[in-house]
């Protein structure tokens, strides 16, 4: 039936009820499992386009407010966020539909031993940046909650995408947490984790939006270990992955303006240099012809 089926599959479309989700997504396969559920790819039969859908783990299911949180998130609209298109909810299972993204994830790139350019890392930084100060601008503030190497998507033209939320909202909501990753979690998500796994009260543990920089900061950390990087880029990194949410960056917006101071001092520091450059050649070719000039006097005595 559909030509994008039979060029996602390399099968004809063949509607199979068994793994035909709410009689409209047709599941082809997983792709990916997380701290708090299992991805598939799938291909919508109405729109017939292939989305994304995330299958929230059973244990899971009980914490999260679906219907209020998916309705926030399809109404996000940034160019380096999926777009969440449908929230499904059958029995005790809970699915979230969104947008299909075409490209490879940044722990793929690390896997394969990529070595990361540093005005690679410069823009993709601030290409995330934008994304969180959008994000934690919302109102309510929207925390993503699970940054890493595995959650940043690069497409083929080099454009990033976030992926896969463990959104926690602010207020009441902030204190949820539907699975972490020890590696780039913040100090005060691991807290909180271990309060719960132990049945202990975690409410004097709050999340912010410092908590999202902390783990862009370990996620550069990481994309950085095999380069050789400028120690004002190392600074800046460091500083967003401190254990101490008191000494990190407060919000995406000063951290975003600290990239770009760098960047300017930079291009002053090129701009100074050329100008040297040029100075420097002005003076030689002066002296050359002034030395010509003498020669060339001497030479007529």
């Amino acid at each position: 039936m559909s030509s994008l089926f039979r060029y996602m599959t390399g099968k004809d479309f063949m509607p199979d009820n068994a793994n035909l989700l709410d009689q409209t997504y047709q599941i082809i396969e997983e792709i990916g499992a997380g701290g708090s559920g299992v991805i598939y790819k799938a291909y919508h039969t109405r729109l017939r386009k292939v989305v994304v859908i995330k299958k929230i783990k059973d244990n899971f299911v009980g914490v999260i407010n679906g219907r209020s949180e998916v309705d926030i998130l399809k109404n996000l609209r940034h160019t380096g966020l999926p777009q969440v298109y449908d929230f499904v909810q059958l029995g005790s299972q809970v699915y979230t539909v969104m947008e299909y993204i075409e490209g490879y994830d940044l722990k793929r790139y690390l896997s394969a031993g990529t070595v990361f350019e540093e005005k690679t890392l410069r823009a993709w930084l601030d290409q995330l940046l934008d994304m969180l100060e959008y994000l934690h601008g919302q109102n309510p503030v929207i925390l993503h909650n699970d940054i890493k190497p595995a959650n940043i998507m690069v497409t083929e033209s080099g454009s990033l995408y976030l992926i896969d939320f463990n959104i926690s909202l602010d207020g009441s909501e902030s204190d949820t947490i539907r699975g972490l990753t020890k590696e780039y979690a913040s100090p005060e998500q691991r807290r909180k984790m271990e309060a719960r796994r132990n049945n202990l009260p975690d409410g004097a543990i709050k999340l912010d939006a410092r908590s999202d920089i902390y783990s862009l900061g370990k996620t550069f950390q990481r994309l950085m270990e095999r380069g050789d990087f400028s120690p004002e880029l190392w600074e800046i990194v460091n500083k967003a992955a401190d254990e101490n949410p008191i000494r990190r960056f407060q919000s995406a917006k000063s951290m975003r303006k600290a990239l770009a101071k760098l960047e300017r001092e930079d291009s002053d520091f090129l701009h100074g240099r050329n100008r040297l450059f040029a100075v420097s050649v002005a003076i030689g070719l002066t002296a050359v012809a002034v030395i010509a000039a003498v020669t060339y006097a001497d030479n007529l005595k």
